[in-house]
Parts: structure tokens; sequence; C-alpha cells
């Protein structure tokens, strides 16, 4: 079993170095631990992008920790499975508390089962 999954920490201070991720059609299974998928943007910008289309996550276990973490990035998380994942919480998107500007997280179409 793998430690934890995917871990991915941007820190580009303008647009023309930041992170445009495209995660899609993976299978993250069998990680244990630390979040399958960890994703982080710099506190200070707001250019990490990342979307997460059409993935399959499951028998993942990680007790003390969220499953997939997206921490102050902008995220399409989009046609995503999550099924039979332990850990406190299975989607974890944060850090945008006190951004003043019209970006925003989207998560639809995704299926969460046991």
């Amino acid at each position: 079993q793998n430690q934890g999954g995917l871990y991915i920490k941007a820190d580009s201070r303008g647009s023309a170095t930041s992170l445009q991720g495209w995660i899609h059609n993976n299978l993250f299974v069998n990680n244990s631990n630390l979040p399958v998928l960890y994703v982080e943007g710099r506190q200070s910008s707001p250019y990490q992008e990342v979307t997460i289309y059409r993935n399959y996550f499951t028998r993942n276990y990680a007790q003390y920790h969220n499953n997939i973490v997206l921490k102050q990035v902008v995220s399409n998380f989009t046609y995503n499975y999550l099924k039979r994942n332990v850990g406190q919480q299975n989607l974890e998107v944060s850090g945008f508390d006190r951004v003043r500007l019209n970006i925003y997280q989207t998560t639809s179409h995704n299926g969460f089962y046991k």
C-alpha cells in the first residue's frame, strides 16, 4: 500500500507560471494514512487551478486526515466516483475564506458511496 497518493504543492506568484493542472481518468486505490489526493496552492495567490475529472477513488484509508484535500486552489471537481473510503471527510475544499475575487470552486456530478 502507498502512504498517501498524489501530492501537489504549487507556489507560483504570477499567472504565467501558475499551475494549470488536469487530473483525469485515474484510479486511486489502496492508499493509507495520508490523503489520497492533496493539492495546495499559494496562500496569497489565487492563480493555481486544477481540474479533477472522471476519476475513481476507492478503498483508501486515512483515518486522521481527509481523503481529498483541495487547499487554496481554484478547483473543478466533476464526474468523480468515491466509494468505500475511510477518513475524516471525503472531500475538503478550503482556503478562500477572505478572497474577494470573482473565482469559484466547482463540485458537481460526483458519486459518493458508503
